[in-house]
C-alpha cells in the first residue's frame, strides 16, 4: 500500500491545482462581466435621472430612449453570457463538436442578419471556401458568429458595407 501513496498524493495535488485554476478562471470571468455591467448601469441611471429631473424636448427624449435601449441590450447580452457560461460550467449544456464545414455554420449565422442588412441597404460580403472543415459545435459557433455579424450590421451606417473573411493557419486570405 505504501508503494502507491506517493502517486496518490501526486494525483490529489494535481486535482487540487486543476480545481483551483478552474475556480480562478471562473472568478476572473465573473469579475470581468460584472465590471462590464457597471458601465451600462451607470449610463441607464444617468439617462433615467435626466429624464425624470429635467424637462427634455421630444427629439432629445427620443435620443435618450434610444440610448437607454442600447444599454438595456448590452445588459441583456452580459446576462445571457453569464447564464450560458454557468450552464457550461455546471454541465447543463455541453458542446457537440463534430467535423463539419465552416461554410454551413457561417451560412446559418448569416441567415439571421441578412434581412436587417437589406433593410439598411448594407452589403454583406462573405468569402469562405466551402472546403474548410473544422471540429466545432455548429449551434454555439453559429450563435457567436451571429452576435458578431448582428453588431456589425447594427453599428454600420445605412448604405454601408461589411466584409467578412476567413483566415486559417496555413491558408492565404480568402478576401478578393
Amino acid at each position: 500500500m505504501t508503494f502507491h501513496q506517493p502517486r496518490l498524493y501526486e494525483v490529489l495535488r494535481e486535482n487540487q491545482e486543476s480545481i483551483a485554476k478552474e475556480g480562478a478562471n471562473l472568478q476572473e470571468l465573473i469579475s470581468d462581466i460584472s465590471h462590464q455591467v457597471k458601465t451600462p448601469i451607470a449610463n441607464l441611471q444617468m439617462v433615467n435621472a435626466t429624464l425624470l429631473e429635467q424637462p427634455v424636448p421630444e427629439e432629445k427624449r427620443q435620443e435618450f430612449l434610444m440610448a437607454f435601449s442600447g444599454q438595456l441590450e448590452k445588459l441583456d447580452f452580459f446576462m445571457q453570457a453569464m447564464i450560458k457560461t454557468s450552464s457550461l460550467e455546471t454541465g447543463v449544456i455541453s458542446l457537440d463538436r463534430k467535423m463539419q464545414p465552416l461554410y454551413d455554420t457561417l451560412a446559418a449565422a448569416l441567415g439571421g442578419i441578412l434581412l436587417i442588412a437589406e433593410r439598411k441597404n448594407i452589403f454583406v460580403s462573405v468569402a469562405c471556401p466551402a472546403d474548410i472543415v473544422l471540429a466545432h459545435d455548429r449551434k454555439w459557433i453559429s450563435e457567436a458568429l451571429f452576435n458578431i455579424l448582428d453588431n456589425a450590421v447594427k453599428y454600420t451606417p445605412a448604405d454601408g458595407g461589411d466584409d467578412l473573411q476567413t483566415l486559417l493557419p496555413g491558408r492565404r486570405s480568402t478576401r478578393h
